[in-house]
């Protein structure tokens, strides 16, 4: 399909079904965001999250990993009731850029994601996942823990960038 047959909507309700759906906002965005997912989504959508910070998921089946300490809150319930917690994928971006203007960015590295399973275990439709990136020119690592890739992004984004952590409460 020619990039000139898309087209803009202005609201989900507007769009198709999707096979697949990447959120890509802030986790503090994700709640707000999920109330607009149920239009797009088809009986097996797939909705990868790849975001940056703590997604209200991530406590979810975690009843022996470092997921545990984070408490089934209302946040957690709404997104996994709007979404449906069978269709998600965790992810991690790896890549890095940087905000040169408004219209500008520098890549300075990495090309891809690493994907999991929220029980961290292999399945089909991350082969799946992992084909059609690479496919697109995108790398794919399958993680056998993605909650531990979720810490360990975070670790890297509080070393590389420590004013990135600071958060001010009014």
């Amino acid at each position: 399909m020619k990039p000139s047959q898309y087209s803009v909507i202005e609201k989900t309700s507007d769009g198709d079904k999707q096979d697949i759906v990447f959120l890509t906002a802030k986790a503090d965005n994700l709640l707000d965001i999920s109330y607009q997912i149920p239009p797009l989504l088809k009986e097996n959508t797939i909705v990868i999250s790849a975001t940056n910070g703590i997604p209200p998921w991530y406590s979810y089946l975690q009843n022996e990993t470092i997921g545990r300490f984070s408490f089934n809150t209302k946040p957690r319930q709404i997104f996994i009731n709007n979404v449906g917690a069978e269709r998600i994928i965790g992810a991690v971006i790896e890549r890095s850029v940087q905000r040169l203007g408004s219209c500008q960015i520098l890549h300075s590295f990495g090309s891809g994601y690493r994907l999991g399973e929220l029980d961290h275990k292999s399945s089909e439709r991350l082969l799946f996942l992992q084909d059609i990136l690479q496919k697109a020119h995108l790398s794919a690592i399958i993680s056998n823990d993605i909650h531990r890739d979720i810490w360990l992004k975070l670790i890297g984004n509080v070393c590389l960038s420590p004013t990135s952590v600071i958060e001010e409460k009014i």
